[in-house]
């Protein structure tokens, strides 16, 4: 890569040189429940590879739905390195969730053919009015809490300073969560 830093301070030069190396650590849960639910996770995983670094899957589960009545989902975590922002990484989001056809209601919860939440953002604890992160419920939820005690067992959650082995021990979410065998085939 060929970059023309003519006319550019040394600070902005550093400033490049340095912010085009750092890599955030990004967890981010997954879910469908419209539609061939595999199919829809294989192509959310290309399209997250896509705009990350590099990508860490958890396994696939089978879950209920949670807050209202409706066909079950298949949830999953990932972990990612980026150099996007927050606000970069959601609206990157955003945009593949309409690109794959998902329908956001005003109110409550409802099926959905994917969706993203960003749970955490390295040790970041953000409060904006679209994006709060660690997820304000991720805790709350054992089929966020069980793909990503597979794949990051002993992250400490930035808000309350515990692992998330140890909050899957607290979870009171009596939700199940089935873990499949399905392979990715990417």
């Amino acid at each position: 890569m060929n970059i023309n830093f003519s006319g550019k301070s040394n600070l902005f030069k550093r400033y490049f040189i340095i912010s085009s190396y750092i890599m955030n650590t990004v967890y981010i849960s997954v879910g469908t429940n419209i539609g061939n639910k595999v199919s829809n996770c294989r192509l959310a995983i290309k399209k997250i590879i896509s705009i990350s670094n590099s990508c860490k899957i958890s396994s696939f589960y089978k879950t209920s739905s949670w807050g209202y009545e409706d066909d079950f989902f298949i949830n999953f975590v990932v972990k990612i390195t980026t150099s996007l922002t927050p606000n970069k990484l959601l609206k990157k989001l955003l945009f593949i969730e309409n690109e794959m056809g998902r329908i956001r209601l005003n109110s409550g919860y409802s099926s959905r053919i994917i969706d993203f939440d960003i749970l955490f953002f390295e040790n970041k604890v953000l409060q904006k009015s679209n994006l709060v992160i660690p997820h304000p419920k991720y805790h709350l939820r054992n089929f966020v809490l069980v793909p990503l005690l597979e794949i990051a067992p002993d992250f400490v959650c930035p808000k309350f300073k515990i692992t998330i082995k140890e909050l899957v021990k607290q979870s009171t979410d009596k939700n199940t969560v089935e873990k499949l065998s399905i392979y990715l085939n990417l």
